[in-house]
């Protein structure tokens, strides 16, 4: 991503009550173990959206809940519209 090598892992995050995170200090995602395939894809592409932010340079304006909401905007609006769009294209 962004030229540089992001290191995705599995790993039990329930002690943390977390379905992944980003690590920015050591380029790694990582996700809850035992998911579905489906849900796997989901909680990657959040974790690569801030990924996204960190290396554009927009995790410093702001970081916490309004990262989240700007994140969840994508996830419930953007990322929807567009698969619908993809549908409608490959008919």
């Amino acid at each position: 991503m962004a030229g540089q090598t992001v290191t995705i892992v599995s790993k039990d995050l329930s002690e943390a009550n977390w379905w992944g995170y980003w690590d920015a200090e050591n380029l790694e995602i990582g996700i809850q173990k035992d998911v579905s395939a489906k849900r796997f894809r989901e909680i990657l592409r959040h974790e690569m959206e801030h990924a996204a932010k960190y290396f554009c340079g927009l995790d410093c304006l702001e970081n916490g809940p309004e990262e989240e909401s700007q994140i969840a905007c994508y996830e419930r609006i953007f990322w929807p519209s567009w698969e619908r769009v993809e549908r409608r294209l490959g008919e």
